[in-house]
C-alpha cells in the first residue's frame, strides 16, 4: 500500500511507503510515475491499442517528468528512489486498485489530477478487471 498525502496520518504510518509530497504536486508525481512506467516498458500496449486513443499525445507530456524532476517538485520528504520504488509497485502488480478521497476531487485542479491516475490504470491495463480500477 502507498499513501499519498502531504499529512502525517495512521493511514500512512502503516502503508508500505508513505510518499509526503508538496500539496498541488499530485499531477507531477502521477506523471513521474507514468515516466518510469514508460522507460521501464511496465505497459499495456495490446490494452492502449484497444481501448485508448493518442497514447503519443501522453507520452510527449510525461516526457518532461523524470524523477529528478519530480522529487525536487513534490519536496524534501519524497526522493527519487521513493518514486522509482512506487512506480515498481505500479508496473510490477496483478493488479492495482486506486482511492481517494474528495481532497483530489475537489482541488482546483481536481479533473487533472483524477485524469492523471486513470491514465496510470489505462496506460498499464490496470482497469477492467478483478481487484484493478480506479476507485473514487
Amino acid at each position: 500500500m502507498v499513501v499519498v498525502d502531504p499529512h502525517h496520518t495512521p493511514t500512512g504510518e502503516v502503508a508500505d511507503l508513505h510518499l509526503a509530497i508538496r500539496p498541488g504536486t499530485d499531477i507531477d508525481l502521477f506523471n513521474g510515475i507514468a515516466y518510469l512506467l514508460v522507460k521501464w516498458n511496465y505497459i499495456d500496449t495490446a490494452f492502449m491499442d484497444d481501448c485508448t486513443s493518442n497514447f503519443p499525445a501522453y507520452a510527449e507530456v510525461i516526457r518532461y517528468y523524470s524523477p529528478d524532476v519530480v522529487a525536487r517538485q513534490c519536496g524534501i520528504r519524497i526522493s527519487v528512489q521513493d518514486l522509482e520504488r512506487t512506480a515498481k509497485y505500479w508496473g510490477k502488480a496483478k493488479s492495482v486498485l486506486s482511492m481517494w478521497s474528495m481532497g483530489v476531487n475537489q482541488s482546483s485542479k481536481g479533473t487533472a489530477k483524477v485524469r492523471t491516475i486513470i491514465n496510470l490504470h489505462l496506460m498499464t491495463g490496470q482497469i477492467r478487471k478483478p481487484g484493478a480500477g480506479p476507485f473514487f
